[in-house]
């Protein structure tokens, strides 16, 4: 189910991800920062075309955006998981810097090769 509040967070969080204020995204988008505000606020939403335009632009899944799914589409082409919970994501985290450890081993193994 869609979510407003869902989708202004992750939209507010993207864009801080970003770095970049509220009128910058909102000239992106062809809105004013006042819609921005209110999207984030999950007081509005956007239209489907926008929608279409925000997920390109911050390189997610519309899922993502509109909280149907908690994986997030990366630059890489890898979907991530994000635990909500503090602990989870530490604990994620911590497999991510094993798993980054496992695979440097295996590619200096194959270039001694």
């Amino acid at each position: 189910m869609f979510s407003k509040e869902i989708f202004g967070t992750r939209l507010k969080q993207l864009r801080n991800d970003k770095k970049i204020n509220q009128i910058e995204l909102a000239e992106t988008l062809g809105i004013t920062r006042t819609q921005i505000s209110d999207i984030e606020n999950g007081k509005t939403t956007t239209s489907m075309e926008r929608l279409l335009i925000i997920a390109d632009y911050f390189n997610v899944s519309t899922d993502y955006l509109i909280g149907k799914t908690d994986i997030v589409k990366t630059d890489y082409g890898i979907d991530v998981e994000i635990p909500s919970d503090p602990t989870e994501l530490e604990a994620a985290i911590a497999r991510l810097g094993e798993t980054v450890e496992a695979l440097k081993v295996a590619l200096e193994k194959r270039r001694s090769q």
